[in-house]
């Protein structure tokens, strides 16, 4: 693909974020997403067919991009304590770092598009969070026999929260409160 299509399609993808952040997935219209990013429709048409292959490939290229960013994560090597510490605090940086892309994330996931997502991306969302449940269980530090799902959900509600009262202006996320939400979270699952 030559840089230019590139281009169009990273400032498409933006646009589409952008507007979802703003007004919802119900906001998206092809059109206002097209002018937006300054590209002709029919130029958008080439791109994505309709709506629907444009938020699921938005949503898949954010996916990608979080799954990447937290797979690095993930090295048996370190203790179990230090390795969930990391995921907490990386999740929380990733958050705030990309607050759009995770408003489109959350919106996307409760709405009817997700079940477009392939089985392979909504897999890779959970791989590097379930790999390391298991890693704890092995360890016999995490309670073996809560699902890793329960798990994973402890984790996420705590994180997202956190992040979400802090841009309501409900708390600051300095050290202290970080630290507070993951002695929370570890009490919860060891």
């Amino acid at each position: 693909m030559k840089l230019k299509d590139q281009e169009k399609q990273a400032r498409i993808r933006q646009v589409t974020i952008d507007i979802v952040s703003e007004q919802g997935i119900a906001g998206v219209k092809m059109a206002s997403v097209a002018k937006r990013a300054e590209v002709v429709p029919s130029t958008l048409y080439t791109y994505y067919k309709n709506k629907e292959t444009l938020i699921v490939s938005t949503f898949t290229y954010i996916a990608q991009q979080m799954t990447e960013e937290l797979h690095l994560l993930f090295e048996p090597v370190q203790p179990f304590r230090k390795l969930l510490w990391n995921l907490f605090e990386q999740a929380i940086d990733y958050k705030l770092k990309h607050h759009k892309e995770d408003i489109f994330f959350k919106m996307f996931i409760v709405s009817p598009y997700f079940d477009k997502a392939t089985p392979e991306t909504k897999r890779a969302l959970e791989t590097a969070a379930r790999q390391l449940m298991e890693f704890g269980k092995e360890q016999m530090i995490i309670k073996a026999e809560t699902p890793d799902m329960v798990l994973i959900a402890a984790l996420d509600g705590i994180i997202d929260k956190l992040v979400d009262y802090h841009y309501k202006n409900m708390l600051t996320l300095d050290e202290a409160i970080i630290q507070a939400g993951f002695d929370v979270l570890w009490d919860a699952v060891t």
